[in-house]
């Protein structure tokens, strides 16, 4: 499941030419370094995982896995509607994996990566790709009307507050040229009561989440908001992923991806999960055995809608 180089120009970059920045989030956004993590501090956003080496091996990771769990980096009817000569943004790119693949498997395509956190590559990159570090929720897409054919927004869950993702879907609609596609990905913590260890975690996660304005249930919401958007909905996947024992390959790995973000998450739950956050680790090995002695289901939706002609 690794990137392919073979079918585009790879070129070394120096790190000036990888990213352009926004002023934007040089102004409004720094990092602090917390028990050797690094989080975003920004004056417009909800963002509570990390931003740093260890993140950005975990949305590598989570990249590949989705990409097996969806069969691929888009829906069938993204692949077949997609221009040929396409210009294409990722929101919230992270990593830049999604990205990166796009543009090797595409080469005639133009991919644009945006993020408010600096996690790009850095050593290469194919030439049909574009960085730029900005915030989408304060500054919007810096983008004229009608500049792309097809979006890409992927588990956003924890980056957006609940009244922004309607900012942002008509951002998106606004910068879609007429009949532009737009795929979005989305997962919620289905089906959390099933033990005694799991419902808890789950209780103080969603409280948790719910106190920093975010919605833990917006993967069930998007059919009904894209619509009230005034998107066409043109193919929607509805997958579950089980956590049940033996794992799959795909469950496993995205088990440990999801124990790396739990822990990672850290600052914000460990205060209401235990009364000793020394214990926090021990407290995510519990919940991790809870959820896997269960069969945990998480359910995954896949979107794939498009602006009118």
């Amino acid at each position: 499941m690794g990137i392919n180089q073979s079918r585009h120009k790879l070129k070394p970059i120096a790190r000036k030419e990888s990213v352009h920045s926004d002023q934007s989030v040089q102004h409004s956004t720094s990092s602090v370094n917390i028990e050797g993590r690094y989080y975003l501090v920004s004056d417009a956003g909800s963002y509570c995982l990390p931003s740093d080496e260890v993140e950005q091996d975990r949305l590598n990771s989570q990249h590949f896995s989705l990409k097996a769990l969806l069969g691929g980096n888009v829906l069938p009817s993204i692949e077949t509607m997609t221009p040929r000569k396409a210009n294409v943004l990722d929101v919230g790119c992270g990593s830049g994996c999604w990205v990166m693949e796009m543009a090797i498997d595409h080469p005639e395509y133009q991919i644009t990566g945006i993020d408010i956190a600096d996690m790009f590559p850095t050593a290469i990159r194919p030439e049909n790709v574009t960085f730029l570090l900005h915030n989408v929720v304060k500054g919007g897409l810096p983008y004229p009307d009608n500049s792309f054919d097809f979006v890409h927004l992927r588990l956003m869950i924890v980056a957006f507050r609940s009244g922004e993702w309607s900012t942002i879907l008509t951002e998106i609609f606004r910068v879609l040229k007429p009949g532009g596609l737009l795929s979005v990905v989305e997962t919620d913590f289905t089906v959390p009561f099933l033990s005694l260890i799991a419902p808890s975690f789950f209780f103080f996660l969603i409280k948790a989440m719910q106190a920093n304005e975010q919605d833990p249930y917006i993967g069930a919401k998007l059919n009904t908001l894209l619509q009230e958007l005034q998107y066409d909905i043109i193919e929607v996947k509805e997958l579950f992923l089980s956590y049940e024992l033996p794992l799959n390959p795909i469950a496993k790995e995205m088990l440990i991806n999801w124990k790396s973000a739990v822990l990672s998450l850290k600052p914000m739950l460990a205060h209401r999960v235990t009364t000793d956050p020394a214990q926090y680790s021990s407290a995510v090995d519990r919940y991790m055995n809870g959820i896997t002695n269960v069969g945990w289901r998480v359910k995954v939706w896949a979107y794939c809608a498009q602006k009118p002609l």
